[in-house]
């Protein structure tokens, strides 16, 4: 089983001595198989034992294979009598996801105990996506291509932003989307120069671009992909933006290859839009790591040396923000491969066509 085989492979980093807890639910998630919303997991080199409370028992029984499992009424006595029954030394905890307040409790019930905090070291697992995650993925790129090609005659002159996110989410939750990974962005008009925008009661007009930044979950897994289209005819300026955003795209896609430092693909982006003259109007990173998490630690940004290897999955996604004119962003999902790149969102177009 896979739990089982990662579960492995991240105690085999661990020395004599050494117990780890494990409280991001991801990554719990992803050495369990538990998708519940309250779980502890303790693992020595070893031994391993997973915590959870009464609410989740059947849950539990019925997802977690393979693990001895622990219904806890006091949750950090009962987890400082296990880590002291195996015998540990010293207690490693994720920094980035274990709360001061656990963290203070944990100090009083184990007091003199090394308690040594860790950053990313299930994450550095789950860069590399196995047969498993990509099916998951695959699917939920899946998902989001029949939502999008559902929803795209919806975007129309009249139709306001919130109606067509409406839309667009009741397309991917009816065609087994498990959620949406974000508040879905649909910005049009001046509101597409704000990268982040949520949804409002604005209006679309004719001549204007629209921004939708959307996604779908398969089995815990998710997709994210961005495309910016045009209601009628958009003056020049905007097209003249779609095609530098467009080159930056498939330029970021090109670099794409194992051994490629993270930091060159967003060069490769960078630079086509540096080029044209809008350098200034690009601030965000060109892509980041997704999985079990929309935003996951893969950074694609300047001067990120971590070296690209066959397996991990992020997004290009650069993009030009004019204030008071409007913007574009265009995202694709790129897998690393053996040989190169595989555009996991290729099926829906990236053409300028415009939307009658």
């Amino acid at each position: 089983m896979p739990h089982e085989r990662r579960r492995k492979a991240l105690r085999s980093t661990l020395e004599s001595g050494e117990a780890f807890l494990v409280s991001s639910l991801e990554n719990i998630r992803y050495l369990s198989g538990f998708t519940g919303s309250s779980a502890l997991l303790l693992l020595t080199p070893g031994e391993e034992l997973f915590l959870t409370d009464f609410r989740y028992l059947i849950q539990a029984e019925e997802e977690v294979k393979g693990l001895p499992r622990l219904i806890y009424k006091m949750q950090l006595p009962e987890l400082a009598e296990a880590v002291r029954s195996f015998g540990a030394r010293r207690l490693k905890f994720e920094a980035g996801h274990l709360s001061y307040q656990i963290y203070e409790g944990l100090a009083k019930e184990l007091e003199g105990f090394p308690l040594v905090p860790t950053r990313e070291a299930v994450e550095e697992f789950r860069h590399i996506k196995d047969s498993e995650e990509l099916l998951a993925m695959r699917r939920a790129v899946e998902i989001a291509v029949e939502a999008w090609e559902e929803t795209v005659g919806f975007i129309a002159e009249g139709a306001s932003e919130r109606e067509v996110a409406l839309e667009l989410e009741f397309q991917l939750k009816s065609l087994g989307s498990e959620q949406t990974p974000f508040d879905l962005i649909v910005a049009s008009g001046p509101r597409g120069a704000l990268p982040h925008a949520r949804a409002s009661d604005k209006v679309v007009r004719r001549g204007e671009m629209v921004t939708v930044d959307f996604g779908a979950c398969a089995q815990g897994y998710f997709s994210d992909l961005t495309r910016t289209v045009p209601v009628g005819a958009v003056e020049e300026k905007l097209i003249e933006v779609y095609e530098v955003v467009l080159r930056a795209n498939r330029a970021g896609i090109e670099a794409v290859r194992p051994g490629v430092k993270a930091g060159k693909v967003d060069d490769a982006a960078r630079s086509v839009i540096q080029e044209a003259g809008y350098g200034e109007n690009f601030g965000h990173g060109t892509g980041h790591g997704l999985g079990l998490e929309v935003h996951e630690p893969l950074r694609i940004a300047e001067g990120q040396e971590r070296e690209l290897k066959p397996g991990m999955v992020f997004t290009v996604e650069p993009g030009i923000y004019l204030p008071g004119i409007g913007g574009v962003r265009i995202e694709d999902m790129a897998l690393v491969t053996p040989k190169g790149v595989e555009v996991l969102t290729a099926a829906i177009s990236k053409d300028l066509v415009a939307i009658a």
